[in-house]
């Protein structure tokens, strides 16, 4: 079965919440540890020259996780919002495709918003199945709310695709998730770290 744009979100959350917290993880780490620094013999180094040193291999350390959960996010987000992008599609297609009675549709499309409710009153009056959908569809292009509800009330199936529809993140909403990553793993500067022996 084809998951859900609930269920993709789910897990697209997990993967997404673990590379954070990993993230925050090996900079609270390096930010506690104390650093070693080793320095070739013969040379001497002073106190500040010590804490600089060690601030820098511990920016590098958190940089390194950083740039590694950075891509593996990209990935896992590109992922998602294909994966969402093709639920969206599918469901579109299931909600609103192969209306056979291209007559209705034709007469759903170019009617009044009052001539919709009307139509989808003798849908719902003569069981007509197809009269019903195409007024939806029509329905759906103009955000005719009562019209939309009274046709979900008769196909909880439907009702339960376009709760789901409703609910997916726009295309502009995916696409920043992926320009959000830089953004949110960024590493702290190497003069945020202290500690050196």
């Amino acid at each position: 079965m084809t998951p859900t744009i609930g269920q993709i979100e789910e897990e697209y959350g997990q993967v997404a919440g673990e590379l954070l917290s990993d993230f925050y993880r090996a900079t609270d780490e390096a930010a506690m540890a104390i650093e070693n620094i080793e320095v070739p013999r013969g040379v001497q180094l002073t106190g500040q020259q010590r804490q600089q040193a060690a601030q820098e291999a511990k920016a590098q350390r958190v940089a390194a996780v950083a740039e590694a959960n950075k891509q593996a996010y990209i990935e896992a987000t590109q992922e998602r919002n294909e994966a969402i992008r093709a639920r969206k599609d599918s469901v579109s297609k299931k909600l609103f495709g192969n209306i056979e009675d291209t007559d209705a549709l034709s007469r759903a499309l170019t009617t009044s918003d009052d001539g919709l409710r009307a139509m989808l009153e003798g849908a719902k009056l003569s069981g007509n199945q197809a009269l019903a959908r195409a007024a939806f569809l029509a329905a759906h292009q103009r955000q005719l709310p009562e019209v939309i509800s009274g046709y979900l009330e008769m196909d909880p199936e439907a009702a339960e695709l376009y709760e789901e529809l409703q609910s997916a993140p726009s295309d502009a909403a995916l696409d920043n998730k992926v320009h959000d990553a830089a953004k949110m793993f960024t590493p702290p500067p190497a003069h945020s770290f202290i500690g050196a022996r």
